[in-house]
């Protein structure tokens, strides 16, 4: 079992959850209705674990060189049961999508082909970096999909949103490329700006949108605390690019998820309560880091 917790890379699975409480908040008040939220949180949840297992079915042989701990070059899982766990994932994904709507159904198809596309094609180039925001990026809007509604994917503020975590994604993804080797400087450094661009986006919609809150400029505080977190950690990486501080630095923007999530919700709900539970979702993510490598 704990091979393929590791294999779906288990904990991160939560910033995943923080991104669909976020994005099904941004086109709603509240969490109901109840099925269509657990539709949703399903779907997303079971494409995002399907992701993970091509990323490694797909990675096995440079992961032979680099990461032979993980799974499949260790032997500890077959290759047979990884695709077969990722078809499973895959085809759940889709087909919970499609029990919440046409409208998700179109979403989930369009998030399992950037997947198939990172994972397969655009992994090894330069654009695997945007490949990669593409995918949080519609992953918040499968959350934020209503059923029999295309064109309010489009909309103020999940449209924002989205596009601040996928910017956010693009640089994260770039600042890891090498997290297991040698990072460059330079590299390392332009990846955090591109990653800092995305609270930034986030900044300006709850400075400008529709705020639930009656001082928005306290939940931009909020949400600058968390980008200062995040450059200080980047920062000890440039100066010492080994790949211990790279992939502490890698750990310290995958749990910040969480907390821009988190920021976001309070801004369009007002509710403390909603915010708290996106922030409960570090509890498991954090216990389970322990057992399980979130890279």
């Amino acid at each position: 079992m704990r091979p393929l917790l590791r294999l779906l890379r288990l904990p991160t699975v939560f910033t995943a959850i923080a991104d669909v409480l976020m994005g099904y908040l941004m086109t709603r008040d509240t969490l109901w209705p109840a099925g269509q939220f657990v539709l949703l949180l399903s779907a997303s949840s079971s494409l995002y674990l399907g992701g993970m297992v091509f990323n490694d079915v797909f990675d096995r042989d440079r992961d032979a060189l680099q990461r032979s701990q993980r799974p499949l070059p260790a032997g500890e899982i077959s290759l047979r049961t990884a695709v077969l766990t990722g078809i499973v994932l895959v085809v759940a994904g889709n087909l919970l999508a499609a029990l919440a709507g046409f409208t998700c159904w179109c979403v989930a198809v369009s998030l399992t082909a950037a997947v198939f596309l990172y994972d397969k094609v655009l992994k090894t180039t330069t654009l695997a970096p945007v490949a990669m925001g593409a995918c949080r990026f519609l992953n918040v809007l499968l959350a934020a999909s209503v059923p029999g509604s295309w064109s309010s994917l489009w909309g103020h503020p999940q449209l924002l949103a989205a596009a601040g975590l996928g910017v956010y994604t693009t640089g994260l993804t770039w600042f890891a490329r090498r997290e297991a080797g040698d990072s460059r400087r330079p590299v390392l450094l332009t990846a955090t700006a591109v990653t800092l661009a995305g609270p930034t986006i986030h900044g300006w919609l709850i400075m400008t949108g529709p705020a639930a809150v009656s001082q928005p400029a306290g939940v931009a505080l909020l949400l600058a605390v968390v980008a200062i977190v995040i450059l200080r950690r980047n920062l000890m990486a440039v100066a010492n690019p080994e790949p211990a501080t790279v992939q502490a630095g890698v750990r310290t923007m995958l749990l910040s998820f969480v907390m821009i999530d988190a920021t976001l919700i309070l801004f369009k709900t007002g509710s403390v309560r909603y915010a708290l539970v996106t922030v409960s979702l570090l509890v498991p993510a954090m216990i389970l880091r322990r057992w399980i490598p979130l890279t």
